[in-house]
């Protein structure tokens, strides 16, 4: 529930911004997609494409650790994209935005294969936070919430 502290502020900051042109350069169902297909990928230059430019960006990860900056994020995904062994799928998106502020609310289901007998399976919920930025729409947060998280032992 602390997470929700954080949502809850954040989504009233982006709620306050002075509003930009409503025809922004691409739209959120186009930045979503980017975003997944290059976690997909593990193509962390495309990533870094749909996030904000501000050094500050907020992540809170499926472990609960909150993440402030830009370069952190980064970094955490450079060292979990080099990890072998997994593979991840998102779900159908729900969207809502204004002139000011969007969000994207969509399931992932995260698979590690963390040996030759055990896999580990997570799904959780992912939260992206988006605000028009030099006339394009950009993540600048990241709140992933867990629902389930189990190891799985298998015979083969």
């Amino acid at each position: 529930m602390k997470f929700m502290y954080l949502i809850f502020p954040l989504l009233i900051l982006l709620m306050c911004c002075k509003p930009v042109e409503s025809n922004t350069g691409n739209c959120i169902p186009d930045v979503f997609n980017q975003y997944t297909s290059s976690v997909i990928e593990r193509d962390i230059n495309k990533m870094m494409t749909t996030l904000t430019d501000d050094s500050t960006f907020h992540f809170l990860t499926t472990q609960g650790e909150l993440i402030t900056s830009r370069n952190e994020y980064r970094a955490f995904h450079e060292a979990w994209f080099s990890e072998d062994g997994w593979e991840i799928s998102f779900g159908q998106p729900l969207i809502r935005q204004n002139r000011t502020a969007g969000y994207v609310i969509s399931e992932f289901h995260y698979i590690h294969h963390l040996s030759e007998y055990q896999v580990m399976q997570l799904s959780s919920w992912v939260t992206l936070i988006l605000q028009p930025e030099k006339n394009r729409w950009k993540i600048v947060a990241d709140i992933t919430t867990p629902i389930k998280r189990e190891i799985i032992e298998t015979t083969h």
